[in-house]
């Protein structure tokens, strides 16, 4: 606990350094996360180009003192010019923009952020906490509904971090840091995200059975239209049914023998 302690006070100076950045992991399943690219491959490739050695664009720190000090429409143009810095980070520990946006409370700088598709997956380096999290542990809980709201998920594990971070989810963390009201918050998104997901299972459940039903209606009756346009077929005389065929072949063979 003292080692997370003490990185926690490092995280928030900015402090932290880690050979490997911050990481957005790939989604592997099913995910809760909403996350929409606002920008042309082309404008990331001028944005990474425009960045230096770590991967730093030179606007992001610009950005990062305007959402510090809630200064919404200097976000809100830098946003609109380059929106590719949703997705930028800045500082040894990588953090994003909406980390710093959740953990300063600025709601409308959040909103902006996820409008120009800031990545809520998004791990900051060594400790491997989302926006999420950072928003649980110092953050206000509206802003926490405000992300769960856009789609973060409370359950998804740390992919990255450090040993004591990986593996762990938004409610592990705030229950580590004694954030009451925080984890019940979560608790209460993860219940209602099982019901909604039970509903989801039982609607398509029910939605097959009715289609079921409609497909083997619409055989039925189209077997019946069958059955009253077809004319029943004349009872055959001997040498025309099957006995009289089958015992006219067999006295051929056997005059053959």
């Amino acid at each position: 606990m003292w080692l997370v302690a003490v990185g926690l006070s490092r995280l928030r100076s900015g402090e932290l350094d880690q050979e490997d950045g911050g990481r957005a992991p790939t989604d592997d399943g099913p995910s809760w996360d909403g996350h929409s690219v606002k920008s042309s491959p082309k404008a990331r490739d001028a944005f990474a180009r425009a960045s230096d050695e770590n991967g730093e664009h030179p606007e992001m720190r610009t950005l990062v003192e305007a959402i510090e000090e809630k200064r919404v429409e200097t976000v809100h143009r830098m946003l609109e010019t380059t929106p590719e810095l949703a997705n930028g980070f800045y500082g040894s520990d990588k953090r994003s923009p909406l980390f710093s946006a959740s953990l300063h409370g600025c709601d409308e700088c959040v909103d902006a952020l996820l409008a120009a598709g800031a990545d809520l997956r998004y791990e900051m380096a060594v400790v491997g906490w989302t926006a999420l999290i950072g928003a649980v542990v110092y953050g206000e809980l509206r802003v926490v509904e405000k992300l769960l709201a856009a789609g973060a998920n409370p359950l998804r594990t740390i992919r990255g971090g450090d040993a004591h971070s990986h593996g762990k989810h938004a409610i592990d963390i705030a229950e580590e840091f004694g954030k009451t009201e925080m984890k019940d918050l979560l608790v209460k998104w993860k219940l209602k995200r099982r019901e909604e997901k039970a509903a989801s299972e039982a609607q398509k459940a029910a939605y097959a059975e009715r289609v079921r039903r409609k497909r083997e209606e619409h055989e039925l009756a189209q077997a019946k239209a069958t059955g009253r346009r077809r004319a029943p077929e004349p009872p055959r005389s001997e040498d025309e049914s099957l006995d009289g065929i089958a015992s006219r072949a067999d006295s051929s063979v056997k005059g053959e023998l």
